[in-house]
C-alpha cells in the first residue's frame, strides 16, 4: 500500500519541476532533490510546488546580472568615458548626485531635486560622466566629498568642488529652530 502511495505521488508531480529534478519520494511526500547547480537536499513536496524554486543559485544568479546590468565595466570604450578601477567610486559619486536631484524615492530628494537643485545639462546625457570627471579635475581628493559652493545653485562646473566635512558644515543651510512648547 505504502509504495502504491509513492507511484501515484511522482506520477502527479513531474521528474524535473522549476530549477529541481526529483530523484525519489517518500510517503510522507519529502522528496530528495537535486538542483541544476548540483545541490542536494529533501524538501516536503507542497515547498517546491508553490515557494522553492532552487537551491538560492537562482536568485543569486538573478543578483549577479542585475549587478552586472547597473555597474559600469572597465572598458575606456563605455559611452561615459568609462571606468578604471581608481575611477569607479567617483561615478558612485555621479549617479548618487543625480539621483538626489532627480529620483523622488531617494530619502534626500526634498532636500535637492524637491527644492529645485539640478544638475547642469553638460553633466547629464551620454557624455556627462566624462564631463563632470573633467570638470572635478580627474581623481577625488583623500578625505573630500562633493559640496555646491552656493547652497542655492545648481549642480554644475562653477557651482562644484571637493571639500571636507569641516568645510561642508560651515557651506550648510540653516536649520530651522524647532519651536519650544512648554509644559
Amino acid at each position: 500500500m505504502l509504495r502504491a502511495n509513492v507511484k501515484a505521488i511522482l506520477r502527479l508531480y513531474p521528474r524535473k519541476l522549476h530549477h529541481w529534478t526529483i530523484i525519489t519520494v517518500n510517503a510522507d511526500r519529502v522528496a530528495k532533490l537535486r538542483c541544476k547547480c548540483g545541490t542536494r537536499c529533501e524538501l516536503k513536496l507542497s515547498l517546491i510546488r508553490k515557494h522553492v524554486k532552487s537551491c538560492g543559485c537562482r536568485k543569486r544568479e538573478a543578483a549577479r546580472k542585475q549587478i552586472k546590468k547597473n555597474r559600469p565595466s572597465m572598458s575606456p570604450t563605455l559611452k561615459h568615458g568609462g571606468c578604471t578601477p581608481e575611477f569607479l567610486p567617483l561615478y558612485g559619486v555621479y549617479r548618487r548626485m543625480l539621483a538626489r536631484c532627480y529620483n523622488p524615492r531617494v530619502h534626500n530628494f526634498k532636500d535637492y531635486g524637491g527644492r529645485g537643485i539640478r544638475v547642469e545639462e553638460c553633466w547629464r546625457g551620454e557624455h556627462g560622466y566624462s564631463t563632470w570627471l573633467r570638470d572635478m579635475g580627474g581623481a577625488r581628493p583623500k578625505g573630500m566629498t562633493l559640496d555646491r559652493i552656493d547652497v542655492d545653485e545648481n549642480y554644475g562646473p562653477d557651482n562644484c568642488r571637493w571639500a571636507d566635512m569641516h568645510t561642508q558644515r560651515i557651506n550648510q543651510r540653516p536649520r530651522k529652530k524647532a519651536a519650544w512648547v512648554g509644559p
